[in-house]
């Protein structure tokens, strides 16, 4: 199954050599088409109050949202009102991509001693689509980029990109969290070092002499531009928080939850 999934990779690759004819030729199927990742945008208020299950979903708290501040929560609010409300339909095409996945993605989590809710992650760089793409050149589920796939482990070439083997990059993915981890000793840093790269949080700490994730947020213009946080990583971690929010309490707001009967069950061979 896992060569299965290599090869679905492909999406529209022709296999054969040059005396191939056009009639002989055929394309392995893929599962989700190539998909043009956009970059987060900070969603605009609606304006529409949440309701009273919807205020309790949000003010629930797992591993990574406890102890937020009010002004940390309205960032998170934004991007929660922004799936629950006006993007429901977004949010149920993520979640019924996840359902051939998640179970994995758990699976790799919790044997490496790692936050379920770390999990979501998925969520927010490729609405869990393996054959998702961005302008800039990541790739995959985990949207790793050239070197950093290969640094952990994902090979790239002309016959296949590991990048898009859902299973193995999400192994590639709990390691490289895990390393972002024992750097930080933070998971909010550790995610967003995730988007922008550990160095470029490592001098945005050091630059801004803050000791968290929020707290960089709000110094940012302390930097110097090119140091500054991009927006994208200054939403990217409330985003993830608004989705944990979401996923612990999908009746509740009146989605269905994936199907953990859907995913594959698969197992490593040599």
């Amino acid at each position: 199954l896992l060569a299965v999934f290599t090869l679905s990779g492909c999406g529209g690759a022709k296999v054969g050599g040059p005396a191939q004819s056009a009639s002989s030729s055929f394309s392995f199927p893929s599962i989700f088409p190539d998909e043009t990742v956009d970059e987060p945008y900070l969603p605009i208020d609606d304006g529409l109050p949440l309701s009273v299950a919807e205020l309790k979903a949000f003010n629930s708290t797992g591993f990574l949202d406890a102890n937020l501040t009010v002004e940390q929560k309205q960032a998170v609010e934004l991007h929660f009102k922004y799936y629950v409300h006006k993007n429901r339909r977004t949010m149920e095409r993520f979640m019924e991509r996840s359902e051939s996945y998640l179970p994995y993605v758990r699976h790799v989590l919790k044997s490496r001693g790692l936050p379920e809710e770390i999990a979501y992650l998925a969520f927010v760089e490729s609405g869990f689509n393996p054959n998702a793409v961005s302008r800039a050149g990541a790739c995959g589920m985990w949207q790793f980029m050239p070197f950093t796939g290969k640094k952990y482990g994902l090979a790239q070439d002309r016959w296949i990109d590991e990048r898009r083997d859902p299973y193995k990059a999400t192994e590639a993915a709990a390691d490289y969290l895990t390393m972002l981890h024992g750097m930080f000793d933070d998971w909010l840093l550790a995610l967003a070092a995730y988007n922008a790269g550990e160095g470029k949080i490592q001098r945005a700490l050091k630059g801004t002499e803050s000791n968290g994730f929020f707290e960089i947020c709000s110094k940012n213009e302390m930097l110097e531009y090119k140091a500054q946080l991009r927006d994208e990583t200054i939403q990217y971690v409330p985003r993830l928080l608004a989705f944990a929010k979401i996923m612990r309490n999908l009746d509740e707001l009146g989605f269905t939850s994936p199907d953990p009967k859907k995913a594959l069950s698969v197992a490593q061979v040599n």
